[in-house]
């Protein structure tokens, strides 16, 4: 619109709304409708990708945008959209999005790869892909090599030769983080408890990964401190439960012993049942026991760490 016309039609339409939209065609004369005049300014949420690349390939040139999701989410083929047609309008080239999906427990049977948006006459539609990372095959980064994706075979197709070879990897390497990486990755294919967080620490341990290395981890300090206060959290509810101040100190001790015989059990079995476990009754004095043993490396060590429960 002409520069000079822009205060007419602001005056019009503002004060005039209803004579503006029938002259337009917008509303049939003496609709009853009511009128809300709005700001006039258009603003965008901001949107935020997990990734977006501009990609050149001879004459071929566009954006390829991914998003990576831990847990399905409903909104997830909207919001795809959104963030495709956001790229396109501010980008002016073609957008390929790839929605990543990295945990099949978390994940429905059938997952949508096309969403159509329709409100009156505006509608939009988006084929985008869809990649269930529990469905690639780890072979192929073995073979690759890339160091930097050895910790994603922990969420790969993948056999218990490939992790270890996997592990063999990163331990040849010597790299912190990338150890730190596979057992944060891991972690994804079990629940967050205490239980489950010391197997799995166990099975990267028989993947040859050092103990310096997991215990320098920062990914391994976080998931210690979050098993230490899920525990704490478990026995606490069990004591609710029970209706008695005591049950909450009960609860973290059973806790403690049943994470203790079944961590034992599933690296030194000819240990038995552990019976001097029943005769503590002090939650904190079982949770050291355990914090020790984690760090064990041989059935010496661990009857040493079991023999000094008082």
């Amino acid at each position: 619109m002409a520069k000079p016309f822009d205060n007419i039609f602001k005056n019009l339409a503002e004060k005039f709304p209803r004579d503006l939209l029938e002259m337009v065609g917008a509303l049939r004369p003496q609709s009853g409708a009511t009128i809300e005049v709005m700001p006039r300014e258009i603003g965008f949420p901001t949107l935020i990708a997990d990734q977006v690349y501009r990609v050149r390939e001879g004459t071929n040139e566009w954006i390829e945008h991914l998003e990576a999701q831990v847990k399905w989410e409903t909104e997830m083929p909207e919001r795809m959209l959104f963030y495709n047609v956001a790229l396109s309008f501010r980008h002016d080239r073609p957008v390929h999005s790839t929605l990543l999906l990295l945990v099949k427990r978390f994940a429905p049977d059938r997952i949508p790869d096309t969403h159509r948006f329709r409100r009156g006459s505006l509608e939009i539609s988006l084929d985008y892909q869809v990649v269930k990372l529990w469905e690639l095959d780890a072979h192929q980064v073995l073979k690759s090599g890339r160091l930097h994706l050895m910790p994603w075979v922990t969420l790969m197709n993948s056999t218990e030769e490939q992790l270890a070879e996997a592990m063999r990897a990163i331990r040849a390497r010597r790299d912190r983080d990338l150890a730190g990486q596979a057992i944060a990755l891991a972690g994804l294919r079990y629940t967050r408890t205490r239980p489950d967080f010391y197997l799995l620490i166990e099975k990267v341990r028989q993947m040859s990964v050092d103990e310096d290395i997991l215990k320098e981890s920062s990914f391994y300090q976080f998931y210690l401190e979050e098993g230490l206060k899920m525990s704490r959290q478990q026995g606490l509810q069990e004591g609710l439960q029970e209706g008695r101040q005591e049950g909450r100190q009960e609860g973290r001790v059973e806790e403690a012993r049943r994470i203790i015989r079944r961590f034992v059990a599933a690296r030194f079995p000819s240990l038995g049942e552990l019976p001097q476990l029943d005769q503590v009754e002090d939650a904190t004095v079982l949770e050291a026991v355990l914090d020790r043993l984690i760090l064990t490396v041989d059935q010496a060590a661990v009857e040493a760490a079991l023999s000094k429960i008082p």
